[in-house]
């Protein structure tokens, strides 16, 4: 976040590139983390809520753009402090992501995962505010802990290339993995990014033809 607002075309670059990185990972973590996290119930509704969250920070990163557009003061096409503001202000979500890891819980399900049993007994009780002999516990536990197993028995003896021959040549895998990277490449092809990243000037010159359209009919 602070390369990308030193005024230098090669390290704005780089800063985005870090960053990108950062969102990247963060865009698949953060799933998966609420969905290891989240009871069966609102499992769904949690993943929901992130998506609508992105759109909202979108939201809100839009109006922000808007606000820095509007300064006026002499100078203002060469002074810096508008784009700087625009980038420096996503460094406080950044921060604040940052102070609250520490107290971020590990999952029970990575907890158990990696012999740690007991631990993620500890975590899942806390998570659900609820002692660790009440049966909705012991009945989520079970079930981590089962899957984590077949899981670790299915995998025992595989190395990645045996995982990389499976996607290749068992058909079912195939249709999977297909489907997984067209959804994924047609969602590109449908403009939506570039489309966030032109949506202001777009706003703009649609509100400016109203105007003009609105001024004719009213004054013929």
């Amino acid at each position: 976040g602070v390369m990308q607002m030193i005024a230098d075309y090669k390290v704005l670059i780089a800063g985005r590139f870090i960053g990108g990185m950062g969102v990247g990972a963060s865009s698949m973590l953060s799933p998966q983390f609420l969905a290891e996290n989240s009871p069966k119930s609102v499992r769904g509704s949690a993943t929901a809520m992130y998506n609508l969250m992105i759109l909202a920070g979108l939201m809100v990163a839009f109006w922000i753009n808007y606000g820095v557009s509007l300064w006026s003061f002499p100078g203002v096409e060469h002074d810096n402090t508008q784009w700087r503001t625009a980038m420096g202000i996503q460094l406080i979500p950044g921060v604040l992501m940052c102070l609250m890891i520490p107290f971020v819980p590990e999952t029970p399900r990575y907890l158990i995962n990696h012999g740690k049993e007991e631990q993620g007994l500890k975590n899942l009780c806390r998570l659900r505010k609820l002692p660790a002999d009440h049966p909705y516990i012991q009945t989520e536990y079970q079930e981590i802990v089962a899957q984590v197993r077949f899981e670790q028995e299915c995998h025992q003896g595989h190395s990645y290339w045996v995982v990389l021959q499976d996607i290749i040549f068992i058909k079912s895998n195939v249709r999977r993995f297909f489907l997984a990277v067209m959804l994924f490449l047609f969602h590109k092809f449908t403009g939506t990014d570039s489309l966030n990243v032109s949506a202001e000037s777009l706003a703009s010159s649609l509100t400016r033809s109203m105007l003009t359209q609105h001024t004719i009919v009213l004054c013929p």
